[in-house]
């Protein structure tokens, strides 16, 4: 499974939610499906991603710098 960097979605939901509890509460998901999200375990919904989206203010044009920024180690990888 493609592995991305969450580090500006964990940091757009910091900013407007403070936690991630929160945040998953907004979005009405557990903590335990978050967490998957963000670690590869489990892809993303698209029906997820849109919620997101709508909660964090997220445009079209940002999706991808969110939701499927490629992990710095893919990167090095496919550069060897």
């Amino acid at each position: 499974m493609q592995q991305y960097n969450y580090g500006n979605l964990l940091w757009k939901i910091r900013e407007k939610y403070k936690t991630k509890t929160a945040f998953c509460e907004a979005a009405h998901i557990s903590r335990r499906t978050f967490q998957n999200y963000v670690a590869g375990v489990t892809p993303m919904t698209a029906d997820f991603i849109e919620k997101a989206c709508e909660l964090l203010d997220i445009t079209p044009s940002e999706i991808g710098a969110y939701f499927f920024n490629p992990s710095a180690e893919k990167m090095t990888q496919s550069k060897t």
